[in-house]
């Protein structure tokens, strides 16, 4: 299974628009995200968010709040297309 860091390499690599489409995807499946957005603090790179805005929520959460069946079908989502 993906690491959290293998899916943070994953999302900083793709377009905008492949990012768009990962999105719809992903709603399509049920799963309501709004926006993905991988972080890394530029003095220590080694520490990263992946911020994911859901329909049901007001604020961003990182990647580890996320319900374990959303994060799961995520990365399952993730690992078909790589």
């Amino acid at each position: 299974m993906m690491s959290s860091r293998q899916l943070y390499i994953y999302l900083k690599s793709l377009s905008k628009t492949e990012t768009h489409q990962l999105i719809s995807d992903l709603r399509m499946q049920g799963i309501p995200v709004k926006s993905i957005r991988p972080y890394a603090y530029p003095e220590m790179p080694e520490a990263f968010h992946i911020f994911f805005h859901l329909d049901d929520h007001e604020q961003e959460l990182d990647y580890f709040q996320l319900s374990p069946s959303h994060y799961l079908h995520i990365l399952n989502l993730v690992e078909s297309r790589t």
